[in-house]
């Protein structure tokens, strides 16, 4: 058999690119149509991705909260929609003057005349109601029941314009919060943050790209291809949006994402094809060549990427399972325009990948970044254990904090400052309280035959709750056929509050049980603390079946690719490493303030409870990328020559340059993202460039080395009763890659 049809047989990546090079219109055409078909989809339907950020849309299973929310839905019709706080506030007036009452009745008028948006109002004036008016009569509330008709996010979105219009005249403070307002907050907060990380992280990707490869062309591609994948990808959700709920966070996620990955994949093809091309007697060769060695990393990355995410869809959570969706599909679509599309653009362009030189990059940076990991590499292995215990005590220091993390969701005093929601918390907790804006609600669900039994356990559980201080019951209130009873109370503290979650856990554990012992009724603790209760609750349950996933794919992965259990293993316990670190700086600069201010951060009382099951997926399958292209190149090396040591220089020399690159675009990228005002992405796009800064430095240029150094061969130890498993070889046999295919006789180019 002739090497060059081995080379055909072995390497599918090698045989995959060298088809589509042959056929590099074709390939270019088919692409650019369905980039056409992810664009046009995305553009038509993709508001359907960020309708709606209500706490009950982020539950795949059924909570007691959800439960409980949907009965009040079926009972209380009128309240299905929701109801918002006016709050309205001078500073000069009182309730008693004529221009304070005309302004409530003229902003009262202009609220109903929203029709199809607002169903009532009940203003002090109407109600003469004590409880809406503050005790120096400057503040006043104003309950706005929504319509529970069209599109909420558009109704409520009417409601604050007509506030905001209000906001300012004669001297008047007005604002309106609530959860669909909040919602709303939230979503514009979102789409914003998806402006600022486009704006700041593509052209900070663009510069880095300049850097790494010193030509216009070669630093554009790999950033067209991101943003290609990207739209894609979002083309095809938004079909998914159209027959099951998706969280808003999918298109953050996914622009986040793709385009770090797909900017790095291209990134370490582009490399590779530019170092063969100087070698190879021509195009296709290179081609061939990259396809079988860079394209091979690529695919297994993505696979280990996409393997890693998965462990999200365990959770039944429409913001796991939409987030790991939204990535794991384009991870996938970037290895897929990485493996065929981008073979066919470098046939294309041939030489002209290296148009539009940029004096002094490029060669210049080449040089001198190889020199600086070749000495840095040498350096620690002088010394290893001192550097390995260096690193990891750092690493250990840096997690430290993660002990006192606290989980739970963002509430309105985290939404961005001047909101309407946040400005009426800030009154409401002056002038009433907090908890009006985010009540806690009983939902009592009992046959009509047990009417006395039912009254004396609600008398009962008023009692109970009115005894714990800072707690009301406000209302109680019975549905048209006496089935459903709500309860609502209002805690003096806002949702997220300790005193907040400390009355739903009372709640639940004890006050009810003891309260509605003996009596045939359901009982459900829902709103917005209960939901944040829950959805804890739920990260618990399912963290370690995400966890074992996670490791037991990972190791198998590298168990396969690398022929050696020691590097699997070496490889999760960097990685759990780096991932605690991450936490305990996540920890530290959101709910402990260090640090957030400079960089223009919201402190919080907690951390969003998906952070860390989301991060850890996420780390564990980003940071398995560099290790990946390192140790492929590491283990080419040593499969050569049978010395550890150098393979190791070699392997940090050799991808030094194009992996810092790498980090640093997706440190430029998440960055840029979480220098918006939505505070769940300034903990997601913080929390990831930290810890992808952290795997390029501490753990790639010290941690790596320095276990290699001192584990020498045994790092590719490799049980013999294990051989019969398959042999992935990540970047293609060596000798392989040296072989040009053969001649393609008239290739059309079609």
């Amino acid at each position: 058999m002739s090497e060059t049809s081995s080379f055909r047989r072995l390497n599918l990546t090698g045989r995959l690119a060298e088809a589509a090079a042959r056929r590099a219109w074709l390939t270019l055409a088919i692409w650019l149509a369905i980039f056409l078909i992810g664009a046009g989809l995305f553009a038509g339907l993709g508001s359907s991705l960020r309708e709606s950020d209500a706490p009950a849309n982020s539950f795949a299973n059924r909570p007691d909260s959800v439960v409980g929310a949907e009965l009040i839905d079926t009972a209380f019709p009128e309240l299905a929609a929701g109801q918002e706080l006016v709050v309205i506030r001078s500073q000069s007036l009182t309730a008693p003057d004529l221009d304070y009452q005309q302004f409530v009745v003229d902003l009262e008028q202009e609220i109903l005349a929203l029709d199809g948006v607002v169903t009532s109002t009940h203003s002090y004036y109407a109600t003469q109601n004590p409880a809406q008016l503050s005790e120096d009569s400057r503040t006043m509330i104003m309950p706005v029941t929504l319509a529970d008709e069209g599109n909420p996010t558009e109704n409520v979105r009417e409601l604050i314009a007509v506030v905001e219009g209000a906001n300012g005249q004669g001297g008047f403070e007005v604002a309106v919060g609530g959860e669909a307002s909040a919602s709303l907050t939230n979503i514009v907060a979102s789409e914003d943050s998806l402006i600022t990380g486009e704006r700041i992280g593509g052209p900070v990707a663009l510069l880095i790209l300049l850097a790494v490869f010193g030509t216009l062309v070669a630093a554009g591609l790999p950033l067209g291809l991101g943003v290609a994948a990207v739209l894609i990808t979002l083309g095809g959700a938004a079909i998914i949006g159209q027959y099951r709920d998706l969280s808003l966070f999918i298109v953050n996620i996914t622009f986040m994402i793709g385009l770090a990955v797909g900017i790095d994949y291209a990134l370490f093809v582009i490399n590779r094809y530019r170092e063969e091309r100087q070698l190879a007697p021509d195009n296709m060769t290179a081609i061939a060549r990259t396809g079988a060695t860079s394209s091979r990393a690529v695919l297994f990355s993505g696979l280990t990427v996409i393997v890693a995410l998965a462990g999200m869809l365990l959770v039944p959570s429409t913001i796991f399972q939409s987030i790991a969706l939204g990535a794991m599909i384009v991870v996938a679509v970037s290895v897929a325009i990485t493996l065929t599309l981008l073979p066919a653009l470098l046939k294309l362009l041939d030489h002209r990948i290296e148009r539009g030189r940029i004096p002094r990059l490029g060669r210049g940076a080449r040089g001198v970044q190889q020199g600086f990991w070749e000495r840095v590499t040498a350096t620690v292995l002088r010394k290893p254990l001192v550097s390995l215990i260096a690193a990891v005590a750092l690493l250990v220091a840096l997690a430290l904090p993660y002990a006192t993390m606290n989980l739970g969701m963002t509430g309105v005093s985290q939404l961005p400052s001047g909101s309407s929601p946040r400005t009426a918390l800030a009154i409401l907790s002056e002038e009433f309280s907090p908890g009006l804006l985010s009540p806690i609600e009983i939902v009592i669900e009992s046959e009509r035959y047990d009417t006395a039994g039912l009254n004396n356990s609600i008398d009962a559980l008023k009692v109970a709750v009115e005894q714990r201080q800072g707690t009301t019951v406000e209302s109680i209130t019975t549905s048209a056929d006496g089935s459903v009873t709500l309860v609502t109370l209002n805690v003096d503290g806002e949702a997220e509050s300790d005193r907040a979650h400390e009355t739903v856990e009372d709640l639940r554990e004890e006050i009810i049980p003891a309260t509605f012992a003996g009596v045939d009724a359901e009982i459900y603790v829902t709103g917005q603390t209960a939901f944040s209760r829950d959805a804890i609750t739920l990260v618990e349950e399912h963290a370690f079946r995400v966890i074992g996933l996670v490791l037991g794919a990972s190791f198998l992965l590298l168990l396969l690719a690398f022929r050696s259990w020691i590097i699997p293993v070496k490889s999760i316990l960097m990685n759990l490493l780096s991932v605690g670190a991450t936490y305990g700086v996540l920890t530290l600069v959101f709910q402990h303030g260090i640090g957030a201010r400079f960089f223009g951060f919201e402190q919080t009382d907690n951390i969003m409870a998906m952070m860390p099951l989301f991060m850890f997926s996420v780390l564990f399958g980003l940071s398995m990328d560099y290790h990946v292209f390192i140790l492929s190149r590491v283990k080419e090396r040593y499969d050569e020559t049978g010395d550890n040591e150098a393979a190791v220089i070699h392997g940090l020399r050799t991808t030094g340059r194009v992996v810092t690159g790498a980090a640093l675009i997706m440190v430029a990228i998440f960055l840029g993202f979480a220098l918006g005002d939505f505070v769940q992405m300034q903990q997601m796009g913080f929390g990831l460039a930290f810890a992808i800064l952290l795997d390029a430095t501490v753990v790639r240029t010290v941690l790596l080395p320095a276990s290699m150094r001192l584990l020498g061969d045994r790092n590719w130890c490799f049980p013999h009763w294990l051989e019969w498993l398959p042999k992935l070889n990540i970047e293609g046999d060596a000798a392989c890659a040296r072989i040009a295919p053969a001649p393609v006789s008239g290739a059309a180019e079609d």
